[in-house]
């Protein structure tokens, strides 16, 4: 029977290659950060359906022509907001849509969907706390969600 494995604090340290601090090191003990890891078969089997699905000749490719899929996309979060007036709307609806992650090179099978967006959310609140936490500015372009800019006001 395959076991799951929870990611630890020492993890992130090797990756970061610097100690978390004490507040990270109690939040990932109550993130989702459960997965399995999957056997060689499973693998395989899931790198073959990215690699057809990149292959079809109707794949739908990034670009200005996807500009309504994009309003739209933003205007159901949009909606979610005025509605429920919580940050957690902000979040795109893309995380959460296939059954498996990565990990320190590993394809892994999250015990949660949401385990993508809350590690994403982790490393931008370590890289934040880390490198912005007292700067007097944060300076936003345009570049990736909305969520991370609320990530960033409650750091800074």
């Amino acid at each position: 029977m395959n076991t799951s494995k929870k990611i630890l604090p020492s993890e992130f340290d090797e990756i970061f290659k610097t100690t978390l601090p004490e507040v990270f090191v109690e939040r990932c003990a109550n993130e989702p950060f459960e997965y399995f890891s999957i056997s060689n078969e499973e693998r395989d089997n899931y790198l073959l359906d990215i690699t057809r699905t990149l292959l079809k000749e109707n794949i739908v490719s990034a670009g200005e022509h996807r500009f309504n899929d994009w309003e739209n996309g933003w205007s159901e979060n949009l909606k979610l907001l005025n509605i429920h007036d919580v940050a957690n709307a902000l979040i795109p609806k893309y995380y959460g849509k296939h059954p498996y992650s990565r990990w320190k090179q590993q394809i892994i099978k999250p015990v949660s969907s949401e385990f993508d967006y809350h590690i994403l959310a982790f490393l931008v609140d370590w890289a934040l706390y880390t490198y912005a936490r007292d700067a007097k500015y944060i300076f936003e372009f345009g570049c990736g969600p909305a969520c991370h800019l609320l990530r960033a006001r409650s750091i800074n």
